[in-house]
């Protein structure tokens, strides 16, 4: 095939501006948190749970996809309550 000196098409960069992200209602209970999200949703974990989450993420370097396997909650359960961890940087 003869190549072509054809100027590639570039695509126009559009400037999207964002909106502001809600975050859920954080309560602390005796055992641990619950997490108020949505419409009327909620969901709760003890602080045990939450470090051993934050462990096997930041520590063990599992992916989010298998830490919530582990603990048994869905990846966006997982998420909300990785909120009230600060980052961790992983290898």
């Amino acid at each position: 095939m003869p190549l072509t000196d054809k100027p590639r098409k570039s695509a126009e960069i559009k400037e999207k501006e964002g909106s502001t992200e809600r975050k859920p209602k954080v309560e602390r209970t005796e055992s641990g948190y619950l997490i108020r999200y949505g419409k009327n949703k909620q969901i709760a974990a003890t602080t045990e749970q939450i470090e051993h989450a934050f462990q096997l993420f930041c520590i063990a370097g599992l992916t989010m996809n298998a830490v919530a396997l582990q603990m048994g909650w869905s990846r966006p359960h997982l998420r909300l309550h990785m909120i009230r961890y600060h980052s961790c940087q992983k290898p």
